[in-house]
């Protein structure tokens, strides 16, 4: 045998039995499953509710006699006059609605699958940012464990399979990312074009809704403070790219349509004190939902043991890590804020709004995580020793015990999408939702009664019908169709 094939020979059993390249890739592939599956189920998604009412508006723009540019800025001119400031949004629902369902399914499965690569973005960069030698890996496990505990709580039905909801929430949150993500890349190259071009971006998620504009608006203002803290002099080009970004939540919030809606919400109005206490409760029962469904508490504690014992990594880490945590908690405070002001409510905060929450605080957390464990092994390392390991198993084990028993198997969310993606209960639910809508737009009757089975899922919408004419869902599927009532009795086949 040649000395070349001997070569060859072993650098391929090098690749196949490392270990390394094994779990690296394993990481790679389970994430890239994960992504493609939820985008995959976007072809499933059918209009309903509020899709109605959109199309509606867009129907009437493409009926007037005026151009269509010229009409759609009419349109959101006073949409953002009377109703709400979310300009951005606004601008992507009168341009996609036009659009057919096919081109729309496209559109949402594109939109799932950016939302999980731009994660994986500014995950990676906040991880480089922490010096980690494999920064590869651990951004994977960390985009794993945000799938599993942000994901897994609340089901993403109204972000990703509900149009309306997509377009709103989903579609800004992945500019957010996007501009995010180049932002600090830019911030850790040096790279000023890319901090101003990612905070462009990034306004247009602020454009959104003002849940991104706070959220995002924290990030940028917090970069800012703490870059010239270190330096001890102001930096203007974080400076200029807060300021950016400010304009984008600026524009939003100070639309009239945002105070008219809140008369219609909250007619009573909006006590300040009650809104900050209704913040701070949906802040604490985001965190309190953590602990009883699901294993993010368990899985922040072993990253910190692990971290503050085999860590090695490239940064100083001066900072006290409760500077962190206090900025998680104050994070998931303030994105609440713009919801208990709009409804001046503490019932409760809707799907949509509660997904997004749910996946920051999520990250926010397993970072600040990330950052004690670093922190501990730098300034307690003659502590965190060898001997040590015992407890510190014992330790785990006991709070896995404890976290297992009060949650038990969790809320399920992930296994529940798999599975029935898997037995085509999504595929039936499309196919029953387009056959009944079908019927409507058929039916000759001005008040239309449909008698047909519906299956029925937490992450796929499917058409929402009740059997009673004054439900959101039936009137505007009503008003689409000019008929004077639509009513859907449920039968067993």
């Amino acid at each position: 045998m040649s000395k070349g094939k001997v070569l060859n020979k072993t650098r391929l059993n090098r690749i196949v039995f490392s270990k390394d390249m094994i779990i690296d890739i394993s990481l790679a592939v389970i994430c890239m499953v994960m992504a493609f599956l939820f985008s995959y189920a976007g072809k499933y998604t059918t209009f309903n509710t509020d899709d109605f009412s959109f199309k509606l508006i867009v129907r009437g723009i493409e009926s007037s006699q005026e151009n269509y540019l010229v009409a759609c800025t009419k349109s959101l001119i006073s949409f953002y006059m009377t109703w709400q400031g979310t300009w951005f949004a606004n601008i992507v629902m009168f341009t996609l609605f036009r659009l057919s369902l096919r081109v729309l399914h496209l559109i949402v499965a594109a939109t799932i699958f950016l939302f999980f690569v731009f994660t994986y973005i500014c995950i990676r960069e906040v991880i480089l940012f922490l010096g980690f030698d494999n920064y590869k890996r651990w951004s994977r496990i960390v985009f794993l464990l945000v799938i599993v505990t942000g994901i897994n709580i609340v089901t993403p039905a109204e972000n990703f399979y509900w149009i309306d909801g997509c377009m709103v929430y989903t579609i800004p949150f992945v500019f957010g990312l996007a501009g995010t993500g180049m932002f600090l890349n830019g911030l850790r190259n040096n790279h000023i074009g890319k901090i101003i071009i990612g905070s462009i971006i990034c306004t247009f998620a602020c454009g959104g809704s003002l849940i991104f504009g706070a959220l995002f608006n924290v990030i940028y203002l917090s970069i800012f403070v703490g870059k010239s803290l270190y330096d001890k002099k102001i930096n203007k080009t974080l400076a200029l790219a807060f300021l950016i970004v400010f304009i984008g939540a600026f524009i939003n919030a100070i639309a009239p349509g945002n105070f008219a809606r809140q008369s219609v919400d909250s007619p009573d109005g909006a006590n300040i004190f009650l809104v900050l206490f209704y913040s701070f409760e949906f802040t604490v029962q985001t965190f309190k939902n953590f602990v009883m469904s699901s294993y993010l508490p368990a899985i922040c504690l072993i990253i910190i043991l692990i971290l503050s014992y085999r860590s090695k990594n490239s940064i100083e880490a001066k900072v006290n890590p409760l500077c962190f945590w206090a900025l998680d908690v104050f994070t998931v405070f303030i994105m609440h804020f713009p919801y208990a002001l709009g409804y001046n409510t503490d019932l409760f905060v809707v799907e949509r709004v509660a997904f997004v929450i749910y996946v920051v605080a999520s990250i926010g957390t397993i970072f600040a995580s990330i950052y004690t464990g670093i922190w501990m092994k730098l300034h307690f390392a003659p502590v965190v020793e060898r001997k040590n390991i015992p407890s510190y198993l014992v330790t785990i084990s006991a709070f896995l015990l404890i976290n297992i028993s009060i949650v038990g198997m969790g809320t399920m969310q992930i296994p529940m999408f798999v599975s029935e993606l898997a037995t085509g209960k999504f595929k039936s639910i499309y196919t029953d939702s387009r056959e009944i809508e079908g019927l409507i737009e058929c039916c000759e009757d001005d008040d239309v009664i449909i008698w047909h089975h519906l299956d029925h899922s937490t992450i796929m919408r499917g058409i929402r019908l009740m059997d009673y004419p004054e439900y959101i869902g039936n009137s505007m599927i009503a008003k689409y169709y000019n008929k004077n009532t639509v009513i859907l009795i449920e039968t067993d086949e």
